[in-house]
């Protein structure tokens, strides 16, 4: 009958209840596994991600320091040469200036001392006016010079200004998340003051070079 069935039904009843309970606690020790699993992969990843954007910003450095200082160079080669043929210019012009001074005085004697006077005046005139402008365009060049050197020098210190302000603020922001500090990123304020120490220490050596 159905009232002898009943405790053959409760113990059935009993044994799934019992089985379902197991079965719950296997499939929660389960999650938790795949959560920690998760969790460490997720942490991995962020490391890799953070390693490759330092090692990208570090490349991008290096790259702008040695165009710095490739412009640097070529434009202290442009001036040298710039300088060097003005000189040699003006030198041809002043050694012409005295062959024809020298030929002119050969030609003339005495009693042509006025005329010999006269145009030895105009002579040194003459030189003193060359000596003169070679003075001017000398002083010329030398302004040019300096105000190219004083525009590339407050381009330099703008650049590393924008670069640090930038680098600082990704080293510091982590991978986007906003309640990321120094500490939990990994980075102190004793690392990102060591890339910019290093940053300005470049920078500074190149524009001392070029005044140099």
């Amino acid at each position: 009958t159905l009232r002898g069935l009943e405790p053959e039904v409760q113990r059935l009843t009993t044994e799934h209840e019992h089985a379902m309970h197991k079965l719950e606690e296997d499939y929660n020790r389960q999650q938790q596994v795949l959560s920690q699993e998760a969790v460490g992969r997720l942490e991995e990843a962020w490391q890799s991600a953070r390693q490759k954007i330092r090692t990208k910003y570090d490349r991008l450095h290096d790259e702008e320091v040695a165009a710095f200082r490739r412009r640097m160079d070529d434009l202290g080669r442009k001036q040298e040469q710039r300088l060097r043929e003005l000189q040699s210019q003006l030198g041809k012009e002043i050694d012409e200036a005295r062959r024809e001074q020298r030929e002119e005085l050969r030609q003339l004697k005495e009693p042509h001392g006025e005329e010999l006077g006269r145009i030895r005046m105009q002579e040194e005139q003459r030189l003193e006016e060359l000596r003169q402008r070679q003075a001017e365009e000398l002083d010329l060049l030398d302004r040019r010079h300096a105000g190219a050197v004083a525009s590339l020098v407050r381009t330099a210190r703008a650049e590393r200004e924008s670069w640090q302000t930038h680098t600082r603020e990704r080293l510091l922001k982590g991978a986007g998340d906003k309640s990321t500090t120094p500490e939990s990123a990994g980075l102190g304020e004793a690392e990102v003051a060591k890339w910019d120490k290093i940053l300005k220490k470049e920078r500074d050596e190149a524009i001392e070079a070029l005044i140099r």
